[in-house]
């Protein structure tokens, strides 16, 4: 795709190299890209400081706004320019410096930067001002670090580079020959390790063979590795830097915990120098699979189950919705919700439908009111998990009524599984009043779900179980458009979760659930496997939570199940998983499993060819499975799975 050339000045002498003038003039390119066409308020936030350091601010849309998000940027901005979503930031840059053209000839710098930050986390003053006095001819914020082998191309080296991110040039580069035949030979960029091998990694190099001097202002020589923008956020935070990545916070986990990238420690550095982490998470929550944000994050909760405990210390109302099978378990419940203090204006307990049951609770009732005196109490007979309609969240998820809901399952048989729904959210009132001051002190949050168990259950590694369809057509209803979690989702398995209803309340306009699922069983796992989606796709962000009881039985389990698994392949949990992602299902590990796993590993070409085959084994057995269950009012999920994914190449 042809663009116009930056403007040639061949046969002129640029301006000789000096420090940004007292009263120089600076342009900033700022690209910008969102699927939604989403501007989020960290870029008009990052935008609106850079305007006391930049006389003209011209965006680069990649893509096409929204009209609010349109709006909202052309207050910060001096030009918009929204244009097709080709060549990467590569091209929106050198078709910007294009519509510029001889216009720039009126500034001291430009600066090329993009999204892909939060900022300012620091000042950009002090940034400037150390910078400015600089003699240099281009400068940039950080960089990384030489390679050999070049890790792109397992050959030759990967120079020492200025990173893309934030890249200022001055005029006695940008008015130079070199400048303009860089960008005029620029090819059209198709792919990301193209971006990065032909400008990102390449930039500095050139520049600096040519003659050119440039300056780092947080040199990775100074830090304990060759990529401190991604490995030592924290420490470059705390030495001052203006900008804090955004790719520790969604990259891939387990080569984040290979370099011990400690998501939590940046976000506290940020949060410590004051940078408001709502804008963190609304853009996070919006763009980033549930579950990696989380980990990366280390969003897991520890909630007293003893003591005395935070206290809320907002009246707000919360509803509360109670599933369970007995009166006594009813009482106990409601006892510790009593005790916690929290402001419960409407209290619904779901039963069973035995007569002899009902008898119970309608005794129990007045017991209850004396421990909620004042509060609006309703026995819903007659339904199971199973049979539950929308209707009823419809009514407690009325933002207009209440602040939050905490609905709470104690139908589970399994007693650890049980105990795990109820005690990590209401193990004591105390724990209960902990969660909801958690919500007052972190008004992003949108969800609080008990951490998902791995003890007495086969749910890690299949916890989408049947619902993965279901939650994506209930998405695509609902226009939610966060990103699904690849293995397991983050949710509330065991039916419980304290939610902020104005975070779900887009769950209301659900449909009834028997379009949702073909299998009763699964019609409420995949509406409240949703809720996480919904709560992300208006910008607020889910928690998981455990007691002090439970942290101690989960970690040490999980601790000795990992140890065990990982006694048989080699390397770092990284190269472990790779290894076993690219084996792929091993199935009961019998000759026909094992011979799979060989082709994938030491034949793939050879394994890609027998998947036609494979598929039409695989729709065969699932279909003959399929008609089983239906026979037998069975749902697919368990062994059924495995049978689907165990005839896969």
């Amino acid at each position: 795709m042809p663009a116009p050339d930056v403007p040639s000045r061949k046969g002129l002498e640029p301006p000789a190299r000096t420090t940004f003038p007292a009263d120089g003039r600076r342009i900033v390119f700022y690209l910008l890209h969102d699927a939604e066409g989403v501007v989020d308020a960290f870029i008009i936030h990052k935008l609106s400081s850079l305007r006391p350091h930049a006389d003209h601010i011209f965006v680069v849309v990649n893509g096409t706004l929204t009209p609010e998000s349109r709006s909202s940027i052309d207050a910060v901005a001096d030009t918009v320019w929204e244009r097709e979503n080709v060549g990467f930031d590569v091209w929106g840059y050198k078709e910007a410096l294009a519509r510029v053209g001889d216009d720039l000839e009126q500034y001291d710098e430009l600066i090329l930067m993009n999204y892909t930050f939060f900022a300012p986390v620091r000042p950009f003053a002090g940034l400037f001002e150390r910078v400015d006095a600089e003699s240099v001819d281009f400068w940039g914020i950080t960089d990384h670090a030489s390679e050999e082998p070049n890790p792109f191309t397992g050959v030759g080296v990967l120079h020492r580079h200025i990173q893309s991110h934030w890249i200022a040039v001055r005029r006695s580069m940008f008015l130079s020959e070199p400048w303009r035949e860089y960008w005029h030979t620029m090819p059209m960029i198709t792919g990301y390790q193209q971006s990065v091998l032909e400008h990102e990694a390449r930039f500095t190099h050139h520049f600096e063979d040519l003659g050119f001097r440039s300056f780092t202002a947080f040199p990775s020589s100074d830090y304990p590795s060759g990529h401190p923008a991604l490995f030592n956020g924290d420490l470059l935070v705390r030495d001052g830097c203006p900008i804090l990545k955004r790719r520790p916070l969604f990259h891939y986990p387990p080569f984040l915990d290979r370099h011990a990238v400690i998501g939590r420690w940046n976000l506290a550095e940020v949060r410590a120098a004051g940078y408001p982490l709502e804008y963190i998470w609304s853009n996070l929550a919006r763009t980033v699979q549930p579950r990696l944000l989380f980990t990366n994050a280390a969003l897991l909760e520890i909630l007293p189950d003893s003591g005395l405990g935070d206290r809320p210390t907002v009246d707000r109302s919360i509803g509360v919705l109670l599933r369970v099978g007995d009166a006594e378990t009813a009482r106990e419940l409601v006892a510790r919700i009593s005790a916690s203090g929290v402001n419960v204006t409407r209290l619904v307990i779901v039963s069973p439908s035995r007569t002899e049951t009902m008898v119970d609770f309608e005794e129990a009732l007045v017991d209850l009111e004396d421990l909620l005196p004042g509060v609006d109490i309703t026995l819903k007979p007659g339904q199971s998990r199973d049979d539950s309609t929308v209707a009823l969240w419809r009514e407690m998820l009325d933002p207009g009524r209440f602040t939050f809901l905490l609905k709470i399952d104690a139908t589970e048989k399994d007693e650890y599984l049980r105990r795990h729904s109820v005690d990590n959210l209401l193990a004591t009132g105390v724990t209960l009043a902990s969660a909801v001051d958690l919500f007052r002190r972190e008004p992003s949050l949108g969800m609080l779900v008990p951490s998902t168990p791995h003890t007495s259950t086969e749910r890690l590694g299949r916890g989408w179980g049947p619902h993965r369809p279901a939650v994506e057509a209930l998405c695509r209803t609902l226009d939610v458009h966060v990103p699904l979690d690849d293995v397991s989702p983050l949710g509330p398995f065991t039916g419980s979760w304290l939610g902020r209803t104005e975070a779900l309340a887009r769950i209301r306009t659900a449909p009834d659930q028997s379009q949702l699922s073909a299998g009763r069983r699964a019609r409420e796992e995949a509406l409240e496997l949703s809720l996480v989606y919904v709560a992300g796709s208006d910008g607020y962000h889910t928690r998981a939570a455990l007691t002090p009881s439970f942290a101690a039985l989960s970690h040490t389990a999980l601790e000795e199940k990992v140890d065990q698994l990982s006694s048989t392949t080699p390397g770092y949990p990284l190269e472990q998983i790779q290894l076993l992602h690219r084996a792929g299902w091993l199935g009961r590990g019998g000759v026909a499993a094992l011979m799979r796993v060989y082709l994938r590993l030491h034949r793939p070409r050879l394994a890609r060819a027998f998947v036609p085959v494979n598929n039409l084994v695989r729709r065969g057995v699932y279909q003959i499975r399929a008609v089983r269950h239906r026979l037998t009012e069975r749902s697919p999920v368990g062994d059924d799975v495995v049978l689907e994914e165990e005839s896969l190449l």
